[in-house]
C-alpha cells in the first residue's frame, strides 16, 4: 500500500495548511515589498529569511490543527459525511479561516503602525479592548472591513470546494492506521515549537527588518503574551549610560556628591533648617488606582463624588500642577513617588 501523509480523509485539513501557507508567504512578501529599502536583499539572507519564516508558519499551522486530528482520528467510519460530521468540519474549518484572515488583516495595520511582528503592544491591545474597540471604530471602516473578511472567507471556501476537499472528506473510508501517520507528525511539530522553539529563535540576522519578516505573526503573538515583555530599547529613544549620569550630576551641587568621579548620583543632603528649627509634619499619603482628576471637584468636576477628598484638598497643602510621563497607571505611581 503506497504511502500518503494526507489521505483522502485529510484532503480538507491539507488544504486548509495550504491556505494558511499561501496567506503567511504573501503577508510575508508584502513586507519585505513595503520596507524594501530597509531590508538586507541579499541572495542568501533574503532566502533564509524565507525558509525561517516557513519553518515557523508550519509551526504555527500545526498547533491550529491538533484539535480537528484529534477528531479525525477517533471519529468512527460509519460516521464519515454525517450531518453531525459535516456541521462540525464546515463549522470549524470556517472559524479557522476567519482567525487567519483577521490575524493577517491586523498585522498589517500593526505594521503599518510599528514595522513589526505582533509583540507585547498587540497583547496589551487586547486588555485594553474597549479603548482598542472604540479606535478601530473611529479610525477604520468597519463595514467595509467585515465585508472584506467574509468576502474573503466564501472565496475561500468556494475554492475548497472546487478543489473537493470537502467531497473528499466525507466520501471516503480512511481507515484509523491510515490517518496515524499525519497525526504523529502534526502532534509532534507543535510539541517541538512548544517545548524548544521561542520566537526570539527567528531572529538570525543583523537586520531587524530581516528578522521580523522571519518571523509569524500568531506565533509572535502568543510568545509575547507568555512572556510577557518588550524591549526597552527598540521602542524608547535612549542614551548611554556614561552620558545619562553626567548630565543628571550637571544638574547637582558637586559638593553634594559623595563619589563625584565615579558613576554615581549618592548625595549627601543636609536641611540647615530642620537643624535649626526641627519639623515634624503629619503626612498622609494617599495613591488611588484609575482616580482621575476629572472626578474630583477640586479639580473642577461638578460630580461631587469625592467630597471626603475634596475636604482635604480645601484644608491641607494641595499641589495641581502635577505631571506623569504617560497615562497609564504605573506611570502616575513613578511620578507620585519620584515626588516625594
Amino acid at each position: 500500500m503506497k504511502f500518503k501523509l494526507f489521505p483522502e480523509r485529510l484532503s480538507l485539513l491539507k488544504t486548509f495548511i495550504l491556505i494558511f501557507l499561501c496567506f503567511s508567504f504573501l503577508i510575508r512578501l508584502s513586507f519585505l515589498i513595503w520596507n524594501f529599502s530597509e531590508v538586507d536583499t541579499s541572495f542568501f539572507k533574503i532566502g533564509n529569511t524565507f525558509i525561517i519564516g516557513f519553518l515557523f508558519d508550519m509551526g504555527t499551522v500545526s498547533f491550529f490543527t491538533i484539535p480537528y486530528l484529534i477528531y479525525l482520528l477517533i471519529i468512527p467510519q460509519k460516521w464519515h459525511g454525517s450531518i453531525l460530521d459535516k456541521i462540525i468540519t464546515y463549522f470549524a474549518y470556517s472559524i479557522g479561516l476567519l482567525i487567519f484572515i483577521f490575524s493577517f488583516l491586523a498585522e498589517l495595520t500593526f505594521w503599518e503602525e510599528f514595522n513589526r511582528r505582533f509583540n507585547f503592544i498587540a497583547v496589551d491591545y487586547l486588555v485594553y479592548t474597549n479603548e482598542v474597540t472604540k479606535n478601530i471604530q473611529e479610525s477604520y471602516p468597519v463595514p467595509l472591513l467585515l465585508l472584506l473578511v467574509f468576502s474573503i472567507l466564501f472565496v475561500l471556501l468556494w475554492i475548497t470546494k472546487r478543489r473537493k476537499a470537502f467531497t473528499k472528506t466525507f466520501n471516503n473510508e480512511t481507515s484509523f492506521k491510515s490517518k496515524l501517520p499525519a497525526v504523529i507528525t502534526f502532534i509532534i511539530i507543535p510539541i517541538i515549537f512548544g517545548l524548544l522553539i521561542t520566537s526570539k529563535q527567528a531572529e538570525q540576522f543583523d537586520n531587524r527588518y530581516n528578522n521580523e519578516l522571519a518571523k509569524t505573526g500568531i506565533y509572535s503573538f502568543f510568545a509575547a503574551f507568555r512572556n510577557n515583555e518588550l524591549s526597552y530599547k527598540e521602542f524608547y529613544n535612549t542614551i548611554e549610560v556614561d552620558q545619562a549620569l553626567k548630565n543628571v550630576k550637571q544638574a547637582y551641587k558637586k559638593d553634594n556628591l559623595l563619589k563625584p568621579e565615579a558613576n554615581s548620583i549618592y548625595r549627601s543632603i543636609t536641611n540647615s533648617d530642620s537643624i535649626n528649627k526641627p519639623l515634624k509634619p503629619n503626612v498622609i499619603f494617599i495613591c488611588i488606582e484609575s482616580l482621575s482628576g476629572k472626578y474630583l471637584s477640586a479639580f473642577g468636576s461638578d460630580l461631587n463624588i469625592t467630597p471626603n477628598l475634596d475636604s482635604l484638598a480645601n484644608k491641607s497643602v494641595f499641589f495641581n500642577n502635577l505631571y506623569a510621563t504617560g497615562t497609564r497607571t504605573i506611570r502616575g505611581m513613578e511620578a507620585i513617588t519620584l515626588s516625594i
